[in-house]
C-alpha cells in the first residue's frame, strides 16, 4: 500500500510496516514552468507504480485528478453532488453517502465507508501510529523538559487549516474543564505561529475565568 499526503504529513507513516512508499505533494515551485515541470514529474513517478487500485479519500481537485492520472483501473472515491460535474467523472466506482439521518461527520468514519464501499471489511476507527525508536526518546525527553510526569494527560489541537473550522475559545474552555473533572490533571495545547500561540493563551485564559 502506498500514500499520497502532503509533504509535512508524510513522516506520521514512515515507520507503518503496511505502507510500502509515500509520495509527499510538496510546496509548488515558484514561476509556471517549474511548477509545470515538477507535476509532470510527479504524475509520471506516480504512473510507473502501475497501481490496481486508487482511493481517494477527499473531496478536492487535485485529488480527484491525480487518481485520474495514476491510470489505475479501479478509482474509487464518495459521490459529491456539489461539486463541478467532471470530478466524479474522473473516478471508476463512487460511494453514495449515507441518509442525512445516519451520517457521522468524523472523518475516520467517513474515510473508512469509502473503503469498505468496495467491499474492504475495515472496522477500525482509531488509527495506530507507529513511532520510531529515536522520535520515541526524543518525546520522551520532550515531555521530561515539560515536568509531564506518569499522571494522565492530554494534547489538544484547538487549530485548523481553516480558520472557519475552528471553535471558539470558550468551547474549548469548557473541553478542558470537562477533562479535568475527568481525571485528567494536565491539558497541552498544540501550537505554533503567533496566531496559535495567541489562541492558545487566550483559550488558557478564559479557562481560567471559568475556574473563578
Amino acid at each position: 500500500m502506498s500514500v499520497l499526503v502532503r509533504e509535512d504529513r508524510g513522516t506520521l507513516l514512515e515507520t507503518d510496516p503496511s505502507v510500502h512508499r509515500i509520495f509527499a505533494v510538496k510546496r509548488r515551485e515558484k514561476g509556471f514552468l517549474k511548477k509545470a515541470a515538477e507535476q509532470i514529474r510527479f504524475v509520471k513517478t506516480l504512473q510507473r507504480e502501475r497501481f490496481d487500485l486508487v482511493f481517494d479519500l477527499r473531496a478536492d481537485d487535485r485529488g480527484a485528478i491525480m487518481a485520474y492520472l495514476s491510470r489505475a483501473p479501479v478509482r474509487v472515491a464518495k459521490y459529491y453532488d456539489g461539486l463541478p460535474f467532471w470530478r466524479n467523472r474522473l473516478f471508476t466506482h463512487l460511494v453514495l453517502p449515507p441518509p442525512v439521518k445516519e451520517k457521522n461527520r468524523g472523518a475516520a468514519e467517513q474515510s473508512l465507508r469509502i473503503i469498505r464501499g468496495v467491499g474492504i471489511d475495515a472496522k477500525t476507527t482509531v488509527p495506530k501510529l507507529w513511532i520510531a525508536e529515536q522520535v520515541g526518546k526524543q518525546v520522551r525527553r520532550l515531555l521530561d523538559a515539560e515536568k509531564i510526569g506518569a499522571a494522565p494527560w492530554i494534547t489538544l489541537n484547538p487549530f485548523s487549516r481553516w480558520r472557519y473550522k475552528e471553535w471558539d475559545h470558550s468551547k474549548w474552555a469548557q473541553i478542558i474543564a470537562y477533562l479535568c473533572m475527568g481525571g485528567i490533571s494536565r491539558c497541552h495545547c498544540c501550537r505554533r505561529g503567533k496566531r496559535r500561540k495567541d489562541k492558545g493563551r487566550r483559550i488558557g485564559k478564559d479557562r481560567l475565568r471559568s475556574r473563578l
